[in-house]
Protein backbone atom coordinates (compact mmCIF):
# COMPACT_ATOMS: atom_id res chain seq x y z
CA UNK A 1 0.00 0.00 0.00
CA UNK A 2 2.52 2.37 0.08
CA UNK A 3 3.98 2.30 -2.97
CA UNK A 4 0.94 3.84 -4.84
CA UNK A 5 1.04 6.55 -1.69
CA UNK A 6 4.55 7.08 -2.65
CA UNK A 7 3.85 7.48 -6.47
CA UNK A 8 0.67 9.82 -6.02
CA UNK A 9 2.95 11.69 -3.79
CA UNK A 10 5.75 11.59 -6.71
CA UNK A 11 2.60 12.76 -9.11
CA UNK A 12 1.30 15.41 -7.03
CA UNK A 13 4.87 17.18 -6.35
CA UNK A 14 5.26 16.91 -10.48
CA UNK A 15 1.51 18.88 -11.19
CA UNK A 16 -0.03 15.62 -12.14
CA UNK A 17 -3.32 14.50 -10.23
CA UNK A 18 -2.86 17.75 -8.34
CA UNK A 19 -6.67 18.01 -7.47
CA UNK A 20 -7.92 14.46 -7.74
CA UNK A 21 -9.29 12.39 -5.06
CA UNK A 22 -6.53 9.53 -4.27
CA UNK A 23 -8.42 7.90 -1.76
CA UNK A 24 -11.84 6.89 -0.54
CA UNK A 25 -11.49 9.54 2.55
CA UNK A 26 -10.45 12.10 -0.59
CA UNK A 27 -7.61 13.13 0.08
CA UNK A 28 -5.63 14.78 -3.47
CA UNK A 29 -2.55 14.13 -4.25
CA UNK A 30 -1.02 17.36 -2.91
CA UNK A 31 -2.27 16.39 0.33
CA UNK A 32 -0.35 13.18 0.52
CA UNK A 33 2.64 14.41 -1.14
CA UNK A 34 2.42 17.25 1.93
CA UNK A 35 1.99 14.27 4.32
CA UNK A 36 4.82 12.41 3.03
CA UNK A 37 7.82 14.58 2.78
CA UNK A 38 6.92 18.53 3.52
CA UNK A 39 5.56 19.84 0.31
CA UNK A 40 6.06 23.60 0.49
CA UNK A 41 2.65 25.00 1.67
CA UNK A 42 2.08 21.66 3.24
CA UNK A 43 -1.27 21.13 5.34
CA UNK A 44 -1.01 22.40 8.89
CA UNK A 45 -0.37 19.56 11.38
CA UNK A 46 -0.34 19.10 15.04
CA UNK A 47 3.99 19.45 16.24
CA UNK A 48 3.24 19.61 19.67
CA UNK A 49 1.33 16.33 21.03
CA UNK A 50 -0.90 19.37 23.49
CA UNK A 51 -2.22 19.85 20.09
CA UNK A 52 -3.32 16.76 19.11
CA UNK A 53 -7.07 16.19 19.44
CA UNK A 54 -7.25 12.98 17.95
CA UNK A 55 -6.75 10.33 21.03
CA UNK A 56 -5.07 6.82 20.76
CA UNK A 57 -6.91 4.72 20.53
CA UNK A 58 -7.00 2.34 24.11
CA UNK A 59 -6.58 -1.33 24.43
CA UNK A 60 -7.95 -3.99 27.13
CA UNK A 61 -4.69 -5.75 26.90
CA UNK A 62 -6.09 -9.33 27.26
CA UNK A 63 -5.95 -12.95 25.36
CA UNK A 64 -9.32 -13.90 25.79
CA UNK A 65 -10.97 -17.54 25.23
CA UNK A 66 -14.33 -19.19 25.66
CA UNK A 67 -15.68 -19.18 28.86
CA UNK A 68 -16.33 -22.60 30.61
CA UNK A 69 -20.03 -24.35 29.50
CA UNK A 70 -23.17 -22.25 31.46
CA UNK A 71 -21.19 -19.22 31.88
CA UNK A 72 -21.08 -15.74 30.01
CA UNK A 73 -18.25 -13.67 29.45
CA UNK A 74 -14.51 -13.89 28.33
CA UNK A 75 -12.21 -16.10 30.05
CA UNK A 76 -8.81 -14.45 30.66
CA UNK A 77 -5.90 -16.59 29.67
CA UNK A 78 -3.47 -13.86 29.72
CA UNK A 79 -3.17 -10.46 30.41
CA UNK A 80 -0.21 -8.38 28.59
CA UNK A 81 1.78 -5.92 31.29
CA UNK A 82 1.08 -1.82 30.81
CA UNK A 83 -2.61 -3.09 29.36
CA UNK A 84 -5.65 -1.88 30.60
CA UNK A 85 -6.29 -4.99 32.19
CA UNK A 86 -3.22 -5.18 34.06
CA UNK A 87 -3.69 -1.88 35.70
CA UNK A 88 -7.08 -3.14 36.47
CA UNK A 89 -5.83 -6.25 38.73
CA UNK A 90 -7.40 -8.46 36.07
CA UNK A 91 -5.66 -11.42 36.12
CA UNK A 92 -5.18 -15.01 34.22
CA UNK A 93 -8.45 -17.28 34.86
CA UNK A 94 -10.44 -14.15 35.61
CA UNK A 95 -14.31 -13.53 33.16
CA UNK A 96 -14.46 -10.17 31.90
CA UNK A 97 -18.55 -9.86 32.30
CA UNK A 98 -19.07 -6.07 32.19
CA UNK A 99 -17.16 -3.22 30.18
CA UNK A 100 -18.48 0.33 31.05
CA UNK A 101 -22.27 -1.41 31.88
CA UNK A 102 -22.31 -3.52 28.57
CA UNK A 103 -23.16 -7.12 29.40
CA UNK A 104 -19.73 -9.20 28.05
CA UNK A 105 -21.87 -12.40 27.17
CA UNK A 106 -18.39 -13.91 24.82
CA UNK A 107 -15.19 -13.20 23.45
CA UNK A 108 -16.57 -11.52 20.23
CA UNK A 109 -19.05 -8.81 22.79
CA UNK A 110 -15.27 -8.44 24.15
CA UNK A 111 -13.24 -7.42 21.10
CA UNK A 112 -16.28 -5.20 20.18
CA UNK A 113 -16.48 -3.48 23.24
CA UNK A 114 -12.31 -2.86 23.22
CA UNK A 115 -12.40 -1.71 20.04
CA UNK A 116 -14.30 1.21 20.84
CA UNK A 117 -12.18 2.12 23.96
CA UNK A 118 -10.12 5.55 23.35
CA UNK A 119 -6.63 6.14 25.27
CA UNK A 120 -7.24 7.41 28.80
CA UNK A 121 -10.63 7.60 28.91
CA UNK A 122 -12.48 6.09 32.25
CA UNK A 123 -13.36 2.67 32.17
CA UNK A 124 -14.85 0.07 34.25
CA UNK A 125 -14.69 -3.29 34.00
CA UNK A 126 -16.36 -6.27 35.84
CA UNK A 127 -15.15 -9.22 36.49
CA UNK A 128 -15.31 -12.83 37.91
CA UNK A 129 -12.47 -14.26 39.99
CA UNK A 130 -12.88 -17.65 42.19
CA UNK A 131 -16.80 -16.93 42.02
CA UNK A 132 -16.73 -13.51 43.17
CA UNK A 133 -18.12 -10.36 40.77
CA UNK A 134 -15.22 -7.59 41.46
CA UNK A 135 -15.52 -4.50 39.74
CA UNK A 136 -12.35 -1.93 38.83
CA UNK A 137 -12.53 1.58 37.83
CA UNK A 138 -9.23 3.18 35.68
CA UNK A 139 -7.94 4.92 33.03
CA UNK A 140 -7.98 2.87 29.87
CA UNK A 141 -4.25 2.81 28.36
CA UNK A 142 -3.30 3.40 24.50
CA UNK A 143 -2.24 0.84 22.32
CA UNK A 144 1.65 0.55 22.29
CA UNK A 145 3.02 3.03 19.57
CA UNK A 146 3.98 0.97 16.31
CA UNK A 147 7.73 -0.30 16.21
CA UNK A 148 9.01 -0.28 12.68
CA UNK A 149 12.31 -2.39 12.11
CA UNK A 150 14.06 0.89 10.40
CA UNK A 151 13.21 4.74 11.56
CA UNK A 152 10.48 5.85 14.38
CA UNK A 153 7.02 6.29 14.00
CA UNK A 154 5.83 9.28 14.11
CA UNK A 155 1.74 10.25 14.85
CA UNK A 156 0.30 13.55 13.60
CA UNK A 157 -3.00 14.80 12.04
CA UNK A 158 -3.96 17.05 8.96
CA UNK A 159 -7.30 18.85 8.41
CA UNK A 160 -8.94 17.68 6.32
CA UNK A 161 -13.06 18.11 5.17
CA UNK A 162 -13.79 19.90 8.38
CA UNK A 163 -12.44 17.38 10.62
CA UNK A 164 -9.11 15.50 11.17
CA UNK A 165 -7.22 12.26 10.02
CA UNK A 166 -4.34 10.60 11.71
CA UNK A 167 -1.35 10.65 9.68
CA UNK A 168 1.38 7.69 10.68
CA UNK A 169 4.75 8.94 9.57
CA UNK A 170 7.77 6.61 9.30
CA UNK A 171 10.84 8.69 9.49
Amino acid sequence: MVKPLLLAAALATSGQLADSPLSPSGLTGVQLAALLGGLPGALPTASDPADDILPRSGQIGVQPAAPPAGEAGALIQQVLPDSTAARLGIEAGDRIVKIDGTAINDVPALFEAAGKLTANAPITVSFVRAGETRTARGAVAPRPPEEPVVGRVRYDQIEHAGGRLRVLVNA
